[in-house]
């Protein structure tokens, strides 16, 4: 029986080795493109270079690894490598400055500075890297401890949930339940954070930390100097509403970029995220507002969904658009989307693996072309451009109301 799409000519490890050079060659040169595809170029060595059994062994072995980070972030380990600045230190010390076992602790050490985490520069004896440092920061920490904490719960009651259901996108039907509520009894990983004040902090932590270390925002993407020049907006007016914004790390730089322009600076989130926030951003008003009620503020020059959609289904995601399309204005009015879509082929590691993420935690999606365009429709809105930068792993899509509504 033949395939019905002819498959790739094979490609040697020594076209791999050049293909990976004249990559690396352009990501030192700042190509921001380069980068990820040196990577994925890198992956395809590894491939090459693995005989089935190494690949087994490697992905079946690489949760210990996941284990590891999280009782280094859990014990401070990287925070005291770290703090030696480079200078060796001795798992000894490490252990005695952290109350764990000298024994133990070596042995995990040796497993992180085989991922690269840290230096193996003697007998129990390391010293930090880029990574450590790193993997000692707030939000890195939050991030470790937040997806390791929802993740491996679910994965533990995997082989118990799949033999009484099948996978599901969402438990509509009688008798169904997806994965997240079979392992939490909550609906999605907001119902089961709204319940638990510490993993709501972590979540926001780690939300905040992402988005400030993202290279570019929504207005790098978006021709945001030239939307400015052309937008006629007062003083009174809405400028930006940002919708689930956080803590308003992405508006906060947006106000930085063009601190200026008139028209107000609107950042919308749940209280449970506003307690989080120490100090007001100045220039910035904050409102309480849940985005499956109608939105209040009428009129905007843009309303801002920067990496919310991904996190809900269509359904979920159909009600939160219609609350907004009563309150733009159709003529003046932007929704500006910013979120992954995905081709319709050649999906990266990063992509995919995100992709089951939302479907672990929320029963959501991250979206193709055809599926975001389809959604729009269904809520009258329509998509007018799509908007990429090399730099970033999101777009932005530009959506207005659709004409003859």
């Amino acid at each position: 029986m033949t395939a019905d799409f002819p498959l790739p000519e094979p490609i040697t490890i020594r076209q791999r080795l050049d293909h990976i050079q004249k990559l690396a060659k352009d990501d030192a040169n700042g190509d921001p493109l380069a980068h990820k595809e040196l990577l994925t170029a890198i992956r395809g060595l590894q491939l090459d270079v693995e005989n089935p059994f190494d690949t087994l062994f490697r992905l079946n072995f690489q949760s210990l690894q996941n284990i590891a980070i999280r009782i280094a972030t859990e014990k401070r380990w990287f925070h005291v490598i770290a703090a030696a600045e480079g200078r060796p230190v001795q798992a000894a010390d490490v252990a005695q400055q952290t109350g764990t076992n000298t024994l133990v602790t070596a042995r995990f050490l040796r497993l992180l500075a085989a991922t690269g985490l840290c230096e193996e520069v003697g007998v129990q004896t390391y010293a930090a890297n880029h990574r450590t440092a790193f993997y000692s920061q707030p939000g890195t920490v939050a991030g470790v401890k937040f997806q390791h904490d929802i993740s491996f719960p679910m994965g533990g009651r995997l082989r118990e949930y799949m033999r009484s259901n099948d996978l599901q996108l969402t438990a509509e039907a009688p008798d169904t339940q997806t994965l997240f509520q079979f392992t939490y009894n909550k609906n999605n990983l907001f119902d089961l954070i709204e319940t638990c004040p510490d993993r709501k902090k972590l979540f926001d932590e780690y939300m905040a930390w992402r988005d400030r270390g993202q290279q570019c925002g929504w207005f790098d993407i978006y021709p945001a100097g030239e939307w400015l020049y052309k937008a006629q907006c007062q003083p009174d007016q809405a400028l930006v509403v940002d919708i689930g914004g956080g803590k308003g790390d992405i508006l906060i730089r947006f106000k930085d970029s063009y601190p200026d322009h008139p028209g107000r600076l609107i950042l919308q989130d749940l209280p449970s995220t506003f307690q989080h926030i120490d100090q007001p951003p100045n220039g910035i008003e904050l409102m309480e507002h849940d985005f499956f009620a109608p939105q209040p503020v009428q009129g905007a020059c843009i309303y801002l969904l920067s990496r919310v959609l991904h996190d809900w289904p269509d359904a979920k995601c159909e009600e939160i658009l219609s609350n907004i399309v009563p309150a733009m204005d159709p003529d003046n009015s932007t929704l500006l989307i910013v979120d992954r879509m995905l081709p319709d082929q050649g999906v990266d590691l990063g992509e995919a693996s995100f992709d089951i993420l939302m479907f672990m935690n929320y029963s959501a999606m991250e979206r193709s072309s055809q599926q975001w365009k389809d959604l729009l429709s269904r809520t009258g809105l329509e998509l007018v451009r799509v908007w990429r930068s090399s730099g970033a792993s999101e777009c932005a899509l530009e959506v207005k109301i659709r004409k003859g509504n």
